[in-house]
């Protein structure tokens, strides 16, 4: 499949086409491969049977960090390199520019997924939760629904040290973080680190990953009155 773009809607067209398998085909990496932070990937992909104008390459991804990587060629080539801090999973694809500047349009490969994980030998010392303390307020009913989401709820973020002196997010239930609050009748915390307020009082919720673990106080006041 073709779409036809101009300069100015070249990111928000790549980001919103459907794939288009037989055009671009990723050869390198395979689907379900897995790398190490810091790796440097070599990125590759070829042509289907029906593309052969194809003017210019670019690999994609999920991250901030893996979008845009042109690609020269043919066979279109290059080089990725993970970030230091980055653990979990990326989706790559590929896009092609075709046909002449004045009627170009895009075509996309299939997306793949990899794997980032840490080497079995760099280990977890310590977690970092931020913030530290958490205050929210009771409001009473038929308050606003925004001020309500500000005032009630707070997320905890977590970060982990390791033992290669790099600090990782480890907020996200996928990376093995648990939440736990110590009075469910004061304060409550879902899967991810969202912290709401049920009625005034003290709570600790405890934050663990492994042998690891942290607490956070919670404190919840009344409503204004």
């Amino acid at each position: 499949m073709r779409y036809a773009i101009s300069g100015v809607l070249l990111a928000w067209t790549v980001a919103g086409f459907a794939h288009n398998a037989s055009a671009l085909i990723i050869t390198h990496p395979n689907d379900g491969d897995v790398f190490h932070p810091g790796d440097v990937i070599a990125l590759a992909a070829d042509v289907g049977p029906n593309e052969t104008d194809i003017r210019k390459v670019t690999f994609n991804g999920d991250q901030g960090w893996a979008q845009f990587i042109y690609a020269p060629g043919p066979i279109y080539r290059a080089n990725l390199s993970v970030p230091k801090e980055f653990v979990g999973t990326l989706t790559l694809w590929v896009t092609g520019i075709v046909g002449p500047t004045a009627t170009e349009s895009v075509i996309r490969s299939g997306s793949i997924k990899i794997r980032v994980v840490l080497p079995p030998d760099i280990i977890l010392v310590s977690m970092r939760p931020d913030p530290d303390k958490v205050f929210l307020r009771k409001m009473p009913p038929g308050s606003d629904p925004e001020e309500v989401r500000f005032t009630e709820t707070n997320r905890i973020a977590v970060m982990g040290r390791f033992s290669d002196g790099i600090e990782r997010s480890l907020s996200s239930s996928i990376r093995g973080t648990t939440y736990e609050t110590s009075d469910p009748k004061v304060a409550t915390v879902n899967s991810e680190g969202l912290v709401s307020a049920v009625a005034p009082g003290q709570a600790t919720i405890t934050i663990k990953n492994g042998e690891k673990r942290v607490q956070v106080p919670v404190y919840v006041r009344p409503p204004k009155q």
